[in-house]
């Protein structure tokens, strides 16, 4: 084997089998070999190199042209780093940063002193802007020192987090410049909050320095909040004294989004909870009783709907819901204890109820967001109303559909009967007393149903809602008086064809239309069997239809009552004629006067037997 020299450092090793490259001859092994001597580094090459660059350091901290070009100063850098001086370089450049930045320091400390807050503000974003400038300028020439040397060595900070420890160590939190710096942005976003022009741009850069040298958090957040609780503690006093309710609310609502809107243009987001929750604490939770108590029941009086979502959604946001729904419950029971005690309102009790509940509903449906709480006060409240005087709501109640139901769809439509079908029955979910709304409502059916005052359908429309609400036992005896009604009309056609088939009535009484409910004595009310003495033909019809009855039901019994019984008479006047729809009662008594021109009380009540029962 043969070793031919290439060049210094080089040297190429041959084969003897070697053929000059030909395809079946061995492969060739080239062998690399240093240089025996290394290239010395000129002389002074450190000194002179960290010297041109620390200059060129100093010129842009003094804003002076740099002498060498960008280009070779980072060679000069790469070349400082290459052969070991890093670590030299890195410590001249940090004292010449930190005293770049003393001196920063004392110059602006006697900058800020005299000036007002907002020039004072200026001048520190002066040369905050200026010394970034800066540093990204020293960033660029050592970066080859930042991202080699830096990135390797445990415990250095790069060289712009260095740059921004050096600011907030020499210049932030130098004596006599932080609490001036404080001062004046806490003074300029007072002015701004008191509604004075500022230019928030000058405090966004002031926060935006702070936050960016790590003090935003731990220092100025701080004091910043405790600036806004005094500021709004004692706005809060101030307008709660000198504004009504309504207006205060309105207030805190346009305070609370001020502050928001400050955290958008120069504050940071970490900021706004405590910052709104300062707000919150001073105008909302240290008032919240008085509020209550000053403006709660006017506002419900006048329905001031806007208003009493405004103070939903802001005593909600401080979790005081609790007292606004005790608020509420105290209105309702007041509102619905007015009504309900006061004897001169019976006859309007169940409609004033009504009228009330639907107020409290709209309340809850555009104010309080149908908060399941409020809800729950509402159903509560109603109940404690309802029960409040014994027995007159539930009678009231009773009294109240028997009102509408005699007149029928005279009053508007079966839908809208339907709806305040819908609201009775919500007071009646309410009341504790529903068999005394039964005894009633019993009472009153049988008398439309026997008087034909009511539409059928209505009324078995009611009891199927009974039913739904109370269970099949509650409303038993209700169904049991429609059956006999249907019952009574077939007896009815039964007796008219009977009759008109056997014509066994006399001539007087062949005009005369009869009509008969056959009850079940255990559906309907009780009622007193009254023994009067009838007109002859009156007597001589019941006489008729019990025979044909008896003979149809073998076995039953029959008893008439005439309490509930009515008639229509044909009456002939001297002037005019009419006709009169009287009771049982009132058409004996009238019909006396067909064979007498004149009649005494004694007279009467012998002829009639109804003196008897007079009390």
């Amino acid at each position: 084997m043969k070793t031919t020299k290439l060049s210094p450092g080089l040297s190429r090793t041959q084969s003897p089998m070697s053929n000059g490259g030909n395809g079946n001859s061995p492969q060739r092994k080239i062998t690399f070999k240093g240089f025996k001597v290394r290239p010395a580094l000129p002389e002074k090459f450190e000194e002179q190199t960290a010297v041109k660059l620390l200059n060129a350091v100093t010129a842009i901290h003094e804003c002076r042209p740099v002498q060498d070009s960008f280009q070779d100063l980072y060679k000069g850098v790469e070349e400082m780093c290459i052969h070991k001086f890093a670590p030299s370089l890195h410590a001249k450049l940090k004292n010449l940063c930190e005293q770049h930045a003393l001196a920063l320091g004392e110059q602006l400390s006697k900058q800020i002193q005299t000036n007002s807050a907002q020039e004072a503000l200026s001048c520190v974003n002066s040369v905050w802007e200026d010394y970034c400038k800066q540093m990204r300028l020293v960033r660029q020439i050592f970066l080859y020192l930042d991202r080699t040397f830096v990135l390797q060595t445990a415990g250095l900070l790069s060289l712009w987090d260095l740059g921004l420890r050096l600011f907030r160590d020499r210049v932030v939190c130098a004596d006599q410049i932080y609490a001036r710096l404080l001062s004046c942005l806490l003074a300029v976003i007072l002015n701004d909050r008191s509604g004075e022009a500022v230019d928030r741009s000058l405090i966004a850069s002031a926060t935006r320095m702070l936050h960016d040298v790590a003090v935003y958090e731990s220092h100025f957040e701080p004091a910043f909040r405790q600036a806004t609780h005094d500021f709004y503690r004692e706005a809060g006093k101030e307008y709660f004294q000198s504004l009504d309710v309504a207006d205060y609310l309105k207030y805190c609502e346009d305070k609370l989004a001020d502050e928001g809107e400050r955290v958008l243009h120069y504050l940071f987001p970490s900021t706004r909870k405590p910052l709104l929750a300062a707000v919150q604490q001073e105008l909302l939770e240290a008032h919240i009783a008085a509020i209550v108590a000053k403006g709660f029941e006017s506002l419900m009086d006048h329905d001031r709907l806007q208003d009493l979502d405004r103070m939903f959604r802001l005593f909600a946001a401080v979790n005081a819901t609790k007292e606004l729904k005790q608020a509420f419950a105290v209105y309702i029971k007041n509102a619905g204890r007015q009504i309900v005690s006061d004897t001169k309102r019976d006859d309007s009790m169940i409609a004033d109820l009504l009228a009330l509940k639907a107020r409290i509903d709209v309340v809850i449906e555009r104010a309080f967001a149908r908060n399941v709480q409020f809800v729950d006060t509402v159903k509560e409240s109603f109940e404690v109303v309802i029960n409040e005087r014994p027995n007159k709501p539930a009678e009231m109640l009773a009294k109240y559909v028997d009102m509408h139901l005699r007149s029928g769809t005279k009053g508007g439509s079966e839908e809208e009967f339907e709806q305040l079908l819908d609201r009775v029955l919500t007071l009646f979910r309410y009341s504790q007393e529903k068999d005394v709304f039964k005894a009633f409502h019993k009472t009153h059916l049988s008398r439309r149903l026997l008087l034909g005052k009511s539409s059928l359908d209505m009324e078995k429309a009611v009891v199927s809602r009974l039913k739904s609400e109370c269970g099949t036992s509650f409303t038993s005896e209700l169904e049991g008086m429609f059956k006999d009604i249907d019952l009574s009309k077939d007896i009815m056609e039964a007796y008219k064809a009977d009759t008109q088939q056997k014509h066994n009535l006399g001539p007087a009484l062949m005009g005369v239309d009869l009509t008969v409910f056959v009850l079940t004595q255990s559906f309907w009310p009780h009622a007193i069997a009254l023994d009067v003495r009838l007109p002859t033909e009156i007597a001589e019809l019941q006489q008729h239809f019990k025979t044909f009855y008896l003979n149809k039901y073998s076995g039953r019994k029959l008893q008439f009552n005439c309490a509930m019984g009515s008639c229509v008479l044909k009456a002939h006047f001297l002037k005019a004629r009419k006709e009169l729809s009287v009771s049982h009662f009132q058409a004996s008594i009238l019909m006396l006067f067909n064979t007498s021109d004149q009649l005494g009380f004694k007279e009467i009540s012998e002829l009639t037997g109804l003196g008897t029962h007079a009390r």
